[in-house]
C-alpha cells in the first residue's frame, strides 16, 4: 500500500518504511552472525549507493535518497533476505501478500463501481499521484502499480494451487481471490497485463515441483483466463485504450525513458549521474519519443524502470549488482525447486519484471526484491527440495 503514508519531517513515511525502521533495530545486534552470502547483495547495494553519492553532483536530493536507502530500504531488504531462508518467512510473506491483494481488490471494486475518484486515499507525495481516469488503482499511486502486484498475486496463487497449498492459505485467499484479482486486473486497463501476466503464469506452471494433473491445470488456467476475458468484455477498457492509442503511447513513453537511460549508462558505466538525478534523462527521452513518429507521447519526468534507474544513477557497482542478480535468477530458473522455493521464485521473477519493464518508483519496495536472488540460491542449496 505505498500510496498511504504518514508525514514525518520533510518526507512521507509509508508502511514499508516502518518495517525498514523496525528491521534496522532488530538486525544491528545480529549482523555479526549473518553469513557472507546473506550480506553480499545488500552490502553491494550499500557500496553502490555510497559510490553514487560521492561521485555524483551531491545536493539535498541526493542526500535524501541516500538516507532513505541506508536507513529504510537497506534494512528492509536484509530482513527479507533472512526471511527467504525460513518456512515462516516465506509463508508469512505469502499470506500478507494475499491479504494485501484482497484489500486492494475491495478498494478497486469500489473505484470501479463509483468511479476512479472514489476512495482516493493517496497522500504519499514521494510518488507521482496523477489522476487515474476510468482506471482502478486500489491503494497504489497509479493503476500500473496495482496491475503488476495483482499479476504477481495471480501467479503466486496459481503456483500455490499447483503445489497443494504449501502456504496454508485460507479458502477465501485461494481460488476466489484468483478470480477477484483477474477481474480487477481488467479494470486497471494496464497494457502490461498482456506481456507480464502470461510470462508469470507460464513460470508458475513450468517451475512447479510436480507435474500437475490435466484437470487441475485446466482449472487454474480457467480461473486465470475466463475472468480476464469477462472483464475486458464488460468494461471495454482495452478496446477504448487501443482505439485511442493511449496504451501504445504509454508503452512508447516508458520505452523512451528506459532506452535513453540504458544508452547513457553504457556510454559512461563507471560513475553514474548520482543518486536522485534520474530526471536528467528526460530531455533525451523526449527526443527519442519524437523519433518514434507516433504523435504526441507524454514522457515521464524520470525513468520508468528501477533497474535502468540504478544503472543510470549509480554506475559500475549497480552494473555488478544487476549482473549478480541476473545470475541468481538464471540459477533458480535452471534448478529443481521445492514447493515453498517455487513460490519464492515466482515472487522474485515478478519483482524483476516489475522493476525492469513496469515501475520506476524507487520507493516501491517490491521492485528491489529481485536483487536478492543470489541469497535465494544460497538458501535453496542449503535445504533439500523435498523439505523446501
Amino acid at each position: 500500500m505505498p500510496a498511504l503514508s504518514l508525514p514525518v519531517s520533510r518526507r512521507f513515511v509509508q508502511l514499508s518504511d516502518v518495517v525498514g525502521l523496525i528491521a534496522a533495530f532488530v538486525l544491528i545486534p545480529r549482523l555479526a552472525n549473518l553469513r557472507t552470502w546473506q550480506l553480499a547483495p545488500v552490502g553491494l547495494m550499500y557500496l553502490s549507493w555510497a559510490w553514487a553519492l560521492l561521485a555524483g553532483p551531491g545536493g539535498e536530493r541526493s542526500l535524501d535518497v541516500a538516507i532513505f536507502y541506508a536507513t529504510l530500504l537497506g534494512p528492509f531488504l536484509l530482513l527479507f533476505a533472512i526471511g527467504l531462508g525460513t518456512y515462516e518467512g516465506i509463508t508469512g510473506f505469502m499470506r500478507w501478500f494475499a491479504i494485501g491483494g484482497l484489500l486492494n481488490c475491495a478498494v478497486a471494486a469500489v473505484q470501479g463501481v463509483l468511479g476512479s475518484a472514489a476512495l482516493d486515499l493517496r497522500n504519499n507525495t514521494n510518488f507521482s499521484l496523477p489522476p487515474q481516469l476510468q482506471r482502478v488503482y486500489g491503494l497504489f499511486p497509479e493503476a500500473s502499480g496495482l496491475s503488476i502486484m495483482l499479476q504477481v498475486l495471480v501467479a503466486l496463487l496459481i503456483a500455490n494451487e499447483l503445489t497443494a497449498n504449501p502456504a496454508r492459505l485460507a479458502p477465501l485467499l485461494r481460488r476466489p481471490l484468483i478470480v477477484a484479482a483477474v477481474v480487477c486486473l481488467g479494470l486497471t486497463r494496464s497494457s502490461s497485463v498482456f506481456v507480464t501476466l502470461p510470462l508469470l503464469v507460464v513460470l508458475a506452471v513450468v517451475k512447479a515441483p510436480t507435474r500437475p494433473s490435466r484437470k487441475l491445470l485446466a482449472t487454474v488456467v480457467a480461473l486465470a483466463v475466463v475472468p480476464l476475458l469477462a472483464a475486458v468484455y464488460v468494461s471495454g477498457a482495452y478496446g477504448q485504450r487501443i482505439e485511442q492509442g493511449s496504451g501504445f503511447r504509454s508503452a512508447a513513453g516508458r520505452y523512451s525513458t528506459v532506452s535513453a537511460a540504458v544508452d547513457a549508462a553504457l556510454r559512461d558505466p563507471i560513475a553514474g549521474v548520482g543518486l536522485g538525478e534520474n530526471t536528467q534523462v528526460t530531455a533525451a527521452a523526449a527526443l527519442r519519443a519524437q523519433g518514434l513518429g507516433t504523435g504526441a507521447i507524454q514522457v515521464s519526468d524520470g525513468i520508468n524502470s528501477v533497474t535502468a534507474t540504478r544503472l543510470y544513477e549509480e554506475g559500475i557497482f549497480a552494473f555488478a549488482g544487476t549482473a549478480l542478480a541476473l545470475y541468481g535468477l538464471a540459477r533458480l530458473l535452471a534448478r529443481r525447486l521445492g514447493p515453498l522455493d517455487h513460490l519464492m521464485f515466482v515472487v522474485l521473477a515478478g519483482s524483476f519484471l516489475a522493476a525492469t519493464v513496469v515501475s520506476g518508483y524507487r520507493g516501491f519496495y517490491f521492485t528491489w526484491l529481485w536483487y536478492l536472488t543470489p541469497v535465494a540460491v544460497g538458501w535453496v542449496a542449503r535445504r533439500p527440495a523435498v523439505a523446501a
